[in-house]
């Protein structure tokens, strides 16, 4: 596990401003640190002054931070001329559905080919069981589950019943969970906390 800057030209606010705005204006910050994990980082092909790469990593890593202390160790500095994510949890770009197939006849079929349930789609969050009925469920409500550890402060968890069944996504807060979305129960549509 490494520590690395918020990049300048990142979308991270800082007291509500992002960071690259900031930077347009020549306004120089302190820049929070993270820690994040590099799973592997691969070479494909050189072509200098450029190489292309494939890096693995956990969530909250910047990429051009790790290019940019890449090129400060060379000495000869460097910069991302493009970034592609390829994949963000189970969704793998290899599996998108081209726009031509989409609009096209059989768009339709390639969509429910392809789709994920709530349950693969929402897999990578930790799991918390349901302890209370259902149908009791609400959005907005704050639940104070047994088997409850609050862990990082807004992160998000599935609250799932019997079989790993998704009932809802929550936010956790110091008090308990706060229920930001209620997965229907058959074909009614989703409940979402009001703004």
């Amino acid at each position: 596990m490494r520590t690395w800057l918020a990049h300048r030209w990142s979308a991270v606010k800082i007291g509500g401003q992002k960071l690259y705005r900031l930077a347009r204006r020549g306004v120089t910050i302190e820049r929070p640190s993270r820690p994040v994990t590099v799973y592997s980082f691969d070479i494909e092909s050189v072509d200098l002054p450029t190489f292309t790469f494939r890096v693995r990593c956990s969530k909250g890593t910047y990429v051009r931070s790790i290019v940019h202390d890449l090129g400060a160790r060379l000495g000869c500095g460097g910069h991302l001329q493009s970034l592609r994510r390829t994949r963000q949890g189970p969704f793998d770009l290899a599996k998108a559905i081209s726009w031509d197939v989409l609009t096209g006849e059989n768009g339709a079929r390639a969509i429910a080919e392809r789709s994920l349930s709530p349950e693969e789609a929402l897999e990578f969050l930790p799991s918390v069981p349901l302890e209370i009925p259902r149908l009791s469920l609400r959005a907005g409500a704050l639940l104070r589950p047994v088997a409850f550890d609050a862990g990082a402060p807004k992160s998000l968890v599935r609250m799932t019943q019997s079989g790993n069944r998704l009932a809802a996504v929550a936010k956790s807060e110091p008090e308990g969970l706060r229920v930001l979305y209620v997965a229907p129960a058959s074909g009614r549509g989703p409940r979402r906390e009001s703004p």
